[in-house]
């Protein structure tokens, strides 16, 4: 007869980085849908910015968001894989970004505000990564 395994419980902690998740990948789709059906007017530089995005840039966005969802649930489910996951999305998302800075005039597009916005992003994202790596750490994760 086998023993039952204990129940782990799971840190609130963990559910956040759920909800941060899904909410971040929503807000990303529907401003993307709001754009492109012409709901929220552009400046000419977003425009054109927007104009030069390819197929291959909106599959790294898509690869982006689904390798931020999986990671957020694998951490719900306590599993080892959420760090590789969570950091596999950051280091995309930093190289995403590194080649629109560099070849698409990204900084200009995106202003100040636009700009804070990214690295409050960058730092939750980050934080969520060390938190998943200390998690693992202690043993949580499986």
């Amino acid at each position: 007869m086998s023993v039952p395994r204990p129940r782990r419980r799971r840190p609130v902690a963990v559910w956040i980085v759920l909800a941060w998740s899904l909410l971040s990948a929503g807000y990303t789709l529907f401003s993307f849908w709001m754009i492109y059906v012409r709901a929220i007017p552009l400046s000419p530089d977003a425009a054109m910015y927007l104009a030069s995005l390819t197929p291959l840039d909106h599959a790294g966005t898509a690869l982006l968001l689904l390798l931020n969802l999986l990671g957020a649930m694998a951490l719900v489910m306590l599993r080892k894989i959420a760090v590789a996951l969570l950091v596999a999305a950051l280091a995309l998302n930093l190289l995403i970004t590194l080649i629109n800075v560099t070849s698409r005039g990204f900084l200009t597009t995106l202003g100040a505000s636009g700009a804070t916005g990214l690295l409050v992003g960058y730092l939750v994202t980050i934080s969520i990564c060390l938190y998943a790596w200390r998690l693992k750490a202690r043993g949580l994760l499986v």
